[in-house]
């Protein structure tokens, strides 16, 4: 797709979604953008972002301390949606070719249930998600299996 520029992200219309269903389908479009890419964005949505009061950072946080509360929070919440933009400059143009994807994920145990995570969910992530049009069903039914 056309990119905007290198200062301009892809509308969400320009993101292809990915589930379960396509994802085998989409995987060697992503790899040959990742290998050709000159650079890589990923992101993460996670049905939370601080688990408690102790583990929001501080501006006076040294690196090492910020690093553990970020670790903390990452483990104690699901990440459920895993997205991924690469950039292709055009030298003709100055401009950037852009792509990027979805990837609707939830974890899967795959045995029946003999094991199974318990996910913890944070409200004001979960209403952050809602008001900015989070499908849920695609990634409690769509996701894309995976265990921690």
């Amino acid at each position: 797709m056309e990119g905007h520029g290198a200062s301009v992200f892809p509308s969400a219309e320009f993101v292809q979604e990915v589930t379960k269903d396509n994802f085998a389908e989409v995987l060697p479009t992503l790899r040959a953008a990742v290998a050709e890419a000159d650079y890589v964005a990923i992101d993460g949505e996670f049905t939370g972002l601080f688990a408690g009061r102790a583990t929001k950072g501080h501006s006076l946080d040294s690196l090492a301390a910020r690093h553990a509360k970020v670790l903390k929070s990452a483990k104690s919440f699901c990440i459920i949606q895993y997205g991924v933009a690469t950039f292709k400059l055009d030298p003709a143009t100055g401009r950037y070719a852009v792509s990027a994807w979805a990837f609707y994920v939830f974890p899967r145990t795959g045995d029946g249930g003999s094991w199974d995570a318990l996910q913890t969910m944070q409200a004001e992530s979960i209403n952050f998600l809602a008001d900015n049009g989070f499908d849920f069903n695609k990634a409690f039914i769509g996701g894309i299996g995976y265990l921690t």
